[in-house]
């Protein structure tokens, strides 16, 4: 899965990032460090840890339940994409986008280096854009960063098409699910809402593990897998991004957000509440952008 905001730059990475771990001889120094016993240890230690708490028997997390949000999935898409708008699309304290920053390589040119690894070596690499809500893309559009995530998408396809040049192959699946349709357009329910649960979302970002299958099966040529939900798909949920349909599908990108835009105002509103909210609350430095 592609996303938008780890393509920027400015985008610092975790504290525990560590470049070294790509290195060949990694694997021979964490079998002998100390840092690695310990984490191990830890995983121990939480894998015993008794039922009912945060993680299962092999000391991986729970995943969210579906009820979990029932009542309040308002309050939550919103707390993720206030998370967005502070930490992930224009982070402190350049707040600001850019696919090349002063010390990084350009991000499409990681991408590049990437395609071109799995032309050498026969990997059938199959790329995607996740189906996040339409909240989400409005959230983009308050951030000021429209043009960018549109000239992403123009910048993935060309980049695949000459990687695949390069090779002498065909271009990876390079598909889109981010459309406007019955399933990204979900109505949220409203906060106290105790009878409505959302069929596909648990937050603007997240979608259910009932979607994922769906855009495995898309992406593998398969029937949709679960015959419950076969009906609820739309036809052009899923474009498979080429030279002869990039146009297209972005025109159709911009009249589904004009679209949710007049038909959802309070939804529009509200995200422009917690984007007015976010940039009172960040520092930006003029000097780092």
């Amino acid at each position: 899965g592609l996303d938008f905001f780890a393509f920027n730059a400015l985008f610092p990475y975790p504290s525990d990032f560590d470049t070294e771990n790509f290195a060949e001889s990694r694997p021979l120094q964490l079998a002998f460090s100390v840092t690695t016993s310990l984490d191990s240890w830890k995983y121990r230690k939480r894998a015993r840890r008794a039922a009912g708490d945060c993680c299962l028997s092999n000391g991986a997390r729970y995943p969210n339940r579906p009820d979990q949000f029932v009542g309040h999935y308002r309050s939550h898409f919103m707390s993720s994409e206030r998370m967005y708008l502070l930490e992930k699309y224009l982070p402190s304290p350049g707040c600001a986008f850019s696919f090349a920053g002063r010390k990084h390589a350009s991000t499409l040119d990681e991408l590049r280096a990437m395609m071109a690894l799995a032309h050498a070596k026969n990997i059938a690499l199959k790329l995607f854009v996740s189906p996040s809500h339409a909240r989400q893309w409005e959230v983009v559009a308050s951030a000021g960063l429209w043009a960018q995530w549109q000239q992403w998408k123009r910048e993935l396809v060309r980049i695949n098409g000459e990687e695949a040049a390069r090779a002498g192959r065909n271009p990876f699946p390079l598909w889109d699910f981010s459309g406007y349709n019955a399933i990204t357009t979900e109505a949220v329910p409203r906060e106290g809402d105790l009878q409505t649960r959302m069929r596909w979302y648990s937050d603007s970002s997240h979608y259910v593990p009932a979607l994922g299958r769906v855009i495995l099966d898309k992406m593998f040529a398969q029937p949709v897998s679960a015959s419950n939900i076969a009906s609820s798909i739309p036809d052009d949920f899923g474009v498979l991004l080429t030279p002869a349909t990039l146009d297209t599908q972005l025109a159709a990108i911009r009249r589904g957000h004009d679209e949710y835009r007049a038909t959802h105002p309070a939804d529009v509103a509200e995200i422009a509440g917690v984007a007015a909210e976010a940039a009172h609350r960040k520092y930006c430095a003029a000097s780092a952008r």
